[in-house]
């Protein structure tokens, strides 16, 4: 399939999947990024736990997320 690619598009650099893969799964994190920002200026008390060091698919860590949530 590679040399297929290579004739159809002979000046395409070599895409690591890993990179846009990361970038698709990125996109609904932005989006809402952007509309928690928009809430917590409509709102008088906005709860937002520490939960940055975690993925999005990190799903070993729920544990961890639970208790910070209780925390």
């Amino acid at each position: 399939m590679e040399g297929f690619w290579h004739r159809a598009l002979p000046f395409r650099r070599n895409l690591d999947v890993s990179s846009v893969l990361g970038i698709v799964l990125r996109v609904p994190s932005l989006v809402s990024a952007n509309r928690t920002e928009e809430i917590k200026h409509s709102v008088d008390l906005y709860l937002g736990p520490p939960i940055d060091d975690f993925g999005m698919l990190e799903f070993e860590r729920m544990d961890e997320l639970v208790e910070i949530g209780y925390a």
